[in-house]
């Protein structure tokens, strides 16, 4: 049976207080306040948390013959369009349910949703006093997260489902220690079989209890970069699991990702330098392009597909209909009228300053030398 990974956490933690000088975890008074921060918050999170998985056994055990069938995962490396992708088939709601970030964060287990559902309707009766809060502290604190848009009721990548066994990649934002996170990285590679199993019994678990409590769609949907390195064990527990894989020109994940896991690490910690990890990073992203290539020959290719970034944003509609007939998924009426509005706001954005290969001190020519051999499989154009 999978435990807390309490040794990792009392490791990290311990860390965070001792030896910290010239570290991008060094203790300064910010750090401080956060640490103090985690101590408050994390333990009520987990304590609560897993008594509602062990209450949902007793009052609903039903979810434990949930069938989780063919899910979709949408993976890539962190920056490739994911997220985009993940709201627009997240509104088919007829074909597909995910986790919301209040699910994944403060309500994972069927007995948490059941009581803050049943707080909502008598919260209701008042006024919705309650929810008017919830909704104020949002626009105060999440709208200001720069990852992407962030709200308690929006579809967020549930990797963080991983944080309750303290086995999840999110855990390098708060303790930058590379040693303890690049396993994650390279999770099918790096972990046994017997743990790699326990960890995705957890999450099918997980699944179960979602979908036990979101009756109504067919099919579980998910958005997680961070399952990239997992595509192994995820089908091994979902032999049917469809996987769609973003890819996006190496330099311009590598830059905007890089910038990416500065506002994360900065958020926590007091970083030395303002871009660390680079050459991990770049070990990461070599792995997370090239491991899908060897991963996807093991799956039938009808659960299978590529997508580029630039097709996508560029004509959204087409490419979400593309994956809908690869997979073989219904489309309804009100869907499609969405991807025409989907259609339509493509041709009106207009792109955010990106990060420049210069301003992290690496020329667009260095790093095109170091992805050389992803430019040439996925058939980018390297002189651009």
């Amino acid at each position: 049976m999978l435990t807390f990974n309490l040794p990792l956490l009392i490791r990290l933690f311990f860390r965070s207080l001792f030896r910290t000088k010239n570290t991008h975890f060094q203790l300064t008074t910010k750090r401080i306040r956060i640490l103090i921060g985690f101590v408050v918050i994390t333990p009520f999170l987990f304590i609560t948390s897993w008594i509602g998985f062990f209450l949902d056994h007793i009052f609903f055990p039903g979810f434990r013959k949930t069938q989780i069938k063919r899910p979709v995962f949408i993976i890539g490396n962190f920056r490739s369009g994911s997220t985009f992708l993940h709201r627009i088939l997240a509104l088919d709601t007829i074909n597909f349910s995910c986790f919301k970030t209040w699910e994944i964060y403060l309500a994972p287990s069927i007995c948490q949703r059941k009581v803050a559902r049943g707080f909502l309707m008598i919260d209701s009766l008042f006024g919705s006093p309650f929810r008017k809060f919830a909704d104020k502290f949002e626009r105060k604190n999440l709208s200001t997260i720069r990852l992407h848009k962030v709200g308690l009721r929006q579809p967020e990548e549930d990797e963080g489902l991983f944080l309750y066994i303290w086995r999840c990649i999110f855990i390098w934002f708060f303790f930058p220690d590379y040693k303890n996170a690049r396993p994650y990285h390279f999770f099918d590679t790096s972990f046994s079989l017997s743990l790699r199993r326990s960890v995705m019994r957890f999450y099918k678990k997980m699944l179960q209890r979602h979908m036990y409590s979101n009756t109504g769609a067919f099919y579980f949907l998910s958005k997680n970069p961070s399952f990239t390195p997992k595509i192994r064990s995820l089908a091994d527990t979902f032999p049917d699991a469809k996987f769609i894989y973003l890819v996006r020109d190496p330099v311009a994940t590598f830059t905007s990702a890089v910038s990416w896991f500065n506002f994360g690490f900065s958020f926590f910690c007091s970083p030395l330098e303002k871009y660390p990890f680079q050459d991990e990073i770049i070990d990461m992203i070599k792995h997370w392009y090239n491991y899908p290539i060897e991963a996807f020959k093991r799956l039938p290719n009808k659960n299978t597909i590529y997508i580029k970034y630039d097709a996508l944003v560029k004509d959204p509609k087409t490419t979400i209909q593309k994956i809908y007939r690869k997979f073989s998924l219904p489309m309804s009426g009100f869907f499609r009228n969405i991807l025409d509005h989907e259609a339509e706001e493509a041709k009106l954005f207009k792109s955010t300053r990106k990060t420049t290969p210069d301003e992290i001190g690496m020329s667009r020519k260095t790093l095109k030398k170091k992805f050389h051999d992803i430019y040439k499989h996925y058939k980018f154009d390297i002189h651009e």
